[in-house]
């Protein structure tokens, strides 16, 4: 989602750290150990903080 070629962020550092929460996301299975507990709910995930939408102000890339 944020990080198609033309998406246009507002500068090379909030990219990178879009860049850097997809990986962890994808780097989730082999760095936890998944169990539900007594009640159902998923244990033994540490979910990646996204980046803050406050800090990163995304800029749409106009069409031409």
């Amino acid at each position: 989602m944020y990080s198609i070629p033309d998406f246009g962020h507002a500068s090379e550092e909030v990219k990178q750290a879009w860049l850097t929460y997809r990986q962890e996301l994808r780097d989730l299975p082999s760095n936890s150990t998944p169990s539900f507990d007594e009640n159902g709910q998923l244990t033994g995930v540490t979910w990646p903080t996204p980046p803050s939408y406050l800090k990163y102000t995304i800029h749409p890339v106009p069409l031409e």
